[in-house]
């Protein structure tokens, strides 16, 4: 989990290029530790964790 969204979308479009794998990112705005905690609850709770691999979700488009 990052608030660092271009070098972990640099990264992230590395590894792809490359063929190589990562667990996936989490990438987060900066708020407060409770608004970070729903969203990323949100996230975990939606998404099974083998649909995260080789992904980059940015949580600011999750949102209730």
């Amino acid at each position: 989990m990052t608030h660092n969204r271009v070098d972990f979308e640099r990264l992230h479009l590395q590894f792809i290029e490359e063929g190589k794998e990562h667990c996936g990112i989490i990438v987060v705005p900066q708020k407060t530790a409770y608004a970070i905690a729903q969203r990323v609850s949100i996230l975990v709770n939606t998404l099974p964790i083998e649909s995260v691999n080789n992904q980059d979700n940015f949580t600011a488009r999750l949102s209730r």
